[in-house]
């Protein structure tokens, strides 16, 4: 989808104004082409300007529309991350079940495990043996 200009429209809007000025000064002129119209050049005016408000309306609401989607697009993914640690927590991160509810299971593959800390000595220092 092209994106509109605003340098193009207000070239395009000035030029019908000249066209339309141009064609008032010279009306009386026998060799103006008696296909240009001051009134047509004057209404395509009005138009190019009412379709750009309507426009740039349309075009706030639906930046209006987007941050508004987009913020229920966050809520909506932080209440189900919120949600899927409720159901960890409550069933185990393991538990097969939490996938009834679109949770993703995880699964612990095993693989090399880490020895037990020692236990902490009493006094803080380990006894010279």
């Amino acid at each position: 989808m092209r994106k509109l200009n605003s340098g193009l429209y207000l070239t395009l809007f000035q030029r019908l104004e000249r066209m339309a000025d141009g064609i008032a000064q010279h009306r009386h002129d026998t060799q103006l082409p008696t296909t240009l119209n001051e009134a047509f050049h004057r209404q395509l005016q009005t138009n190019l300007s009412q379709l750009r408000q309507t426009y740039e309306q349309k075009q706030r609401d639906a930046d209006l529309a987007y941050d508004e989607y987009a913020l229920l697009l966050d809520q909506v993914k932080d209440q189900l991350a919120k949600d899927d640690s409720l159901l960890r927590g409550t069933y185990g991160k393991e538990n097969p079940v939490i996938a009834d509810f679109g949770t993703t299971v995880i699964i612990n593959k095993g693989g090399r495990k880490k020895p037990p800390a020692p236990p902490p000595y009493p006094d803080g220092h380990r006894q010279a043996g």
